[in-house]
């Protein structure tokens, strides 16, 4: 990018600023013209129909959208014959979890219970977790539903939303 700021910033001190962006405009076209027939057709067979939103998170009392960061953990007991293929699935729900805007994704063993696995993410605020809600996608449902398939506890897996206090 900084050579491309040089670049452009030399054309448009050589050529006129006018100029400069003509052929800015006229590059990103070529590139459009040039890309096309490189598009994902994969993505057309997606379905990013709304699925719902998932449900809203028990609070005690009212959370200022502002407040944050959010951890957010998913506590299941899998039997331990499957972990190799757990942790593959968690994986690609980590994937989603980050592009949807987790800072960070991570998957734990409790090293006193190798049945106990824990994934914990992090959002911003209190606001981009209401939205994660809010937003899910039947695809998105689907990374979801395959780790929780792995789940072997008699209820379902303990979820928890920490915020984060005053800074010290």
């Amino acid at each position: 990018m900084a050579m491309g700021s040089v670049a452009w910033g030399w054309t448009a001190g050589a050529a006129g600023l006018d100029t400069a962006l003509l052929l800015a405009a006229a590059g990103a076209l070529a590139g459009i013209a040039l890309t096309w027939r490189f598009k994902r057709q994969r993505d057309a067979a997606l379905d990013l129909s709304p699925s719902g939103p998932w449900p809203q998170p028990v609070v005690a009392e009212d959370v200022a959208t502002d407040k944050g960061p959010v951890l957010v953990t998913v506590e299941c007991e899998i039997d331990p014959a499957d972990a190799a293929a757990f942790t593959a699935a968690a994986a690609e729900l980590g994937k989603e979890r980050k592009r949807d805007g987790a800072l960070f994704w991570q998957l734990f063993t409790d090293a006193a219970d190798p049945r106990c696995r824990i994934e914990a993410f992090m959002l911003e605020s209190w606001l981009d977790q209401l939205r994660q809600h809010e937003r899910v996608t039947a695809e998105d449902r689907r990374p979801q539903e395959r780790l929780l398939a792995f789940h072997r506890g008699a209820a379902r897996p303990r979820v928890t939303h920490l915020i984060a206090g005053r800074r010290l």
